[in-house]
């Protein structure tokens, strides 16, 4: 039983087909797509996984379902990487390193947000950082000895493949962060990213808009810089941000937005 999940959602997670993550890395969404947003309370979970039984595939990897994962954030002293999203800069960057706690697999990333919208992802299997300072100044255009750890966090996912289409939607619950200045978790909240080559209202999007729910949510490292740095410029996150304070004041119960 995944320990996120009650016994229904667990026997509903569990009668998926599945796919593979050969089979999901040969979509090539791993290195260049769309992401679109969601967040919804943890209660909605049921209902989500209901409604995506019947035309999408669960990744299983050695009989899992669910992962554990843990990230840690890099940025500049200054918070170079953070301000450039707040600024709404059309080109931005993340540097992070990304460890898979069920297989042990550890991987350094650069994601890079580009002017037309999409997303392109470089990893590389390596320890940290440090150890893989060339990978990170030709792909995010900053020297490994520029950056510090800024923020960990640690999650559950579950990752869904659409049978016919190419989309990929990641489910997120058990968020937690952690600085030297402390934690916070957000344990009544999903945060739903769909992943697609472009810009396309699938029937997912179309479910989601009918439940009254907008596109629109804070990235794992904002959400998780506002809220243990609260003297943090954040203007142009607060109203995304009180909503998910509310959705996770209020978990259980779907609130229209």
């Amino acid at each position: 039983m995944y320990p996120d999940l009650n016994t229904y959602d667990n026997a509903l997670l569990q009668s998926f087909e599945t796919i593979s993550l050969d089979r999901l890395e040969e979509s090539g969404l791993f290195q260049n797509r769309i992401d679109r947003k969601f967040v919804l309370p943890i209660g909605e979970i049921s209902n989500l996984l209901s409604f995506s039984h019947t035309n999408y595939h669960v990744l299983e990897v050695n009989g899992k379902r669910s992962f554990e994962y843990v990230t840690d954030y890099y940025d500049t002293g200054d918070f170079d990487f953070y301000f450039q999203h707040h600024r709404g800069k059309p080109s931005r960057v993340k540097v992070r390193e990304r460890t898979y706690l069920d297989s042990g697999l550890h991987y350094v990333e650069v994601k890079r947000k580009l002017p037309n919208g999409n997303t392109k992802k470089f990893r590389i299997r390596e320890t940290n950082v440090e150890h893989s300072s060339e990978f990170v100044q030709v792909n995010s255009g900053y020297g490994a000895t520029e950056l510090q750890n800024t923020l960990t966090t640690k999650y559950e996912r579950i990752t869904l493949f659409h049978k016919t289409n190419t989309e990929k939607i990641t489910i997120d619950t058990a968020l937690s962060f952690s600085c030297p200045a402390g934690n916070v978790a957000f344990p009544n909240i999903l945060l739903l990213e769909i992943k697609t080559p472009g810009r396309t209202d699938g029937d997912l999007i179309r479910w989601l808009k009918e439940r009254g729910y907008r596109e629109g949510s804070l990235s794992k490292y904002i959400l998780g810089m506002i809220s243990l740095n609260p003297g943090l410029k954040h203007n142009r996150f607060k109203k995304a941000y009180s909503r998910i304070i509310n959705k996770n004041n209020n978990g259980h119960t779907r609130i229209a937005e």
